[in-house]
């Protein structure tokens, strides 16, 4: 009887230790997929609003040299067009030197694209941040894929004397998340370009098909063997 007794209560026991465990296992999974789904969603709010900026400043460009019939930064008369207290371009029709790099934040702003006053002359307080902690957004002229083409460019700073975010500051798979959003979802083709950009503090050194690549099979030519590395910077095509 006794031995029967036992018995029972030893199974009542395990039963309800199981039962219990299982009741942990669930709450422990469930919290685990709330906060999983917590980061992802924070992260796709991260893209989006990159995404949104890019197309921002690319309009307050092509709005401004709509307007004035030429570009903000390499404008020779800005301080007679615009205001008084406007830096001139030199008027080569790009944004090449380290001032108009820094100069066009200022004329957009005076000319009344973007509302925030730009006064400094160092990148890392003149360049809009971005939503990637070390990010900002820069607009300037240079060589794509062998065209001379002016851009806005997101990604980290090397040297706050120039208007550069030439740093790499995304990994492939978020750079394909912001092509998507805004453009054809390949890195090498459209307005939307993936380009690895100068390497940071993360890596020693980057190669130029890191980021992307136009012999990848993959459709969006974006390199996935990086998938999680941060070996990307985007730059989105004005004209």
């Amino acid at each position: 009887m006794k031995h029967n007794l036992y018995n029972k209560f030893a199974n009542n026991i395990k039963a309800y230790t199981i039962a219990e465990m299982s009741i942990v296992l669930l709450i422990i999974a469930l919290i685990t997929a709330g906060v999983m789904g917590g980061i992802n969603y924070i992260e796709q709010a991260r893209l989006s609003k990159i995404a949104s900026e890019l197309n921002m400043y690319r309009t307050a460009v092509k709005s401004f040299i709509d307007k004035y019939q030429a570009i903000p930064g390499d404008m020779p008369n800005a301080s007679s067009t615009i205001s008084s207290t406007a830096t001139n371009g030199d008027g080569n029709e790009q944004i090449t030197t380290n001032s108009e790099t820094l100069i066009v934040w200022q004329h957009l702003n005076l000319a009344g694209f973007l509302s925030k006053t730009y006064t400094a002359s160092t990148a890392d307080v003149v360049l809009p941040k971005g939503p990637v902690e070390g990010s900002y957004y820069a607009i300037r002229t240079s060589d794509i894929n062998g065209i001379i083409k002016t851009y806005v460019e997101f990604g980290g700073i090397s040297n706050t004397a120039r208007g550069f975010a030439d740093v790499s500051i995304l990994t492939p798979t978020q750079a394909l998340t912001v092509d998507r959003k805004i453009d054809d979802g390949v890195a090498t083709t459209g307005n939307v370009l993936g380009i690895t950009g100068l390497a940071p503090i993360t890596f020693t050194s980057l190669t130029s098909t890191d980021c992307a690549d136009t012999s990848l099979t993959a459709a969006s030519k974006y390199n996935m063997t990086n998938a999680n590395l941060v070996v990307c910077k985007l730059v989105y095509l004005i004209d």
